[in-house]
């Protein structure tokens, strides 16, 4: 028997997306994982999935950035549409806390 990360998912069009998933495809990138925080959020709208992610302090959410997230959501996630999303350290709308586990998914904005 394998487990799989957590049970958290998000549902889109295409079926249930995992955020250890999602968490695998913002990691997969060198530059990717050096420039983010580490928080991210995951949401449903319409059926697509939308990823949230919070750059580190000093990192300007650059159009590069955001194409290396797209392109390793997509390579992760065949077939899912899905809209991603970077923050500058300052303008991530989520609060963030070291204090304990941060939800990637918050039940309250996926109902």
């Amino acid at each position: 028997v394998m487990v799989f990360g957590r049970k958290e998912t998000v549902m889109t069009r295409q079926g249930a997306v995992h955020a250890e998933t999602v968490k695998e495809a913002i990691f997969r990138e060198h530059d990717m994982a050096e420039a983010i925080t580490g928080f991210f959020k995951l949401l449903s709208a319409d059926g697509e999935l939308r990823v949230e992610a919070q750059l580190r302090d000093g990192v300007v959410p650059v159009p590069r950035l955001q194409n290396l997230l797209a392109q390793s959501i997509a390579a992760c996630l065949p077939g899912v549409p899905f809209r991603a999303v970077i923050h500058g350290f300052k303008d991530y709308p989520y609060a963030t806390s070291y204090e304990r586990k941060y939800p990637y998914i918050d039940k309250a904005l996926n109902p």
